[in-house]
């Protein structure tokens, strides 16, 4: 519902009622535009995508945003830099789980090339095509200047196992009881009293930017065991009570 102000009869209030209902008009697309960038993208592939397949996914809480996206040392599980979101390593639209057992770090830009496919066939898909050069006239048993199809598959091949074994390792990690027990302790109560960060994505977002070093010293020292929870989000100016 839009703030409107009755209609002014001199000039002077005329004046302020164009002011007042174009600050007000001003305010409200701030209001809509700031709703929709803080909706990122894969938020709205992830709504679209369960609207049109009439499924819902789940709703994670902030600690396990936090666990998922502070494994791998907060890096992209396929490229090493730093996580932005999460990846279902199966995905989502092929049946996989929605859940932490299938989910990893990842940064955008590898969770947007990836999209709905698997990471060996993602990772196929990505690195035989750009293999051979348009000026050339391969073979595929190869010559001097290439190698043949074979060789190439066998060292793809190769790339992927390593992946996977990756996804094997952040899986473990992830899969920790100790450090999941960690997290739920130390974010299970994250409030957000000030309208600071308002859905979880942002609470675990501005968590990571806050307790960097807190996460970090933990990780170094193993998860040590918590009696409660130490962290809360309390203020606009982002420090903790």
């Amino acid at each position: 519902m839009t703030d409107t102000v009755d209609q002014p009869t001199d000039r002077a209030a005329a004046v302020q009622f164009i002011v007042i209902n174009e600050l007000t008009r001003c305010r409200q697309r701030s209001e809509k535009l700031r709703g929709f960038l803080l909706l990122s993208e894969q938020d709205r592939d992830e709504r679209d995508e369960g609207v049109s397949r009439g499924e819902r996914r789940r709703s994670f809480e902030v600690w396990e945003l936090l666990a998922v996206l502070e494994a791998n040392e907060g890096n992209c599980t396929y490229c090493s830099r730093p996580s932005q979101t999460m990846d279902h390593v199966i995905p989502f639209a092929r049946g996989g789980l929605d859940d932490l057992a299938n989910l990893v770090p990842a940064c955008i830009s590898c969770n947007q090339q990836k999209s709905d496919r698997t990471p060996p066939v993602w990772w196929m898909s990505a690195s035989l095509p750009h293999f051979y050069d348009s000026r050339w006239r391969a073979t595929p048993q190869g010559d001097d200047k290439t190698r043949s199809l074979r060789n190439r598959y066998l060292e793809i091949h190769e790339e992927v196992l390593g992946i996977l074994e990756v996804l094997d390792d952040v899986a473990a990690e992830i899969a920790d009881p100790v450090r999941a027990r960690w997290f739920r302790k130390s974010f299970a109560t994250v409030e957000n009293r000030w309208g600071l960060a308002s859905t979880p994505r942002e609470r675990a977002a501005l968590c990571r930017r806050i307790y960097a070093d807190e996460i970090a010293a933990a990780r170094d020292a193993g998860w040590p065991e918590l009696k409660r929870s130490r962290y809360r989000l309390v203020s606009w100016s982002g420090f903790a009570e």
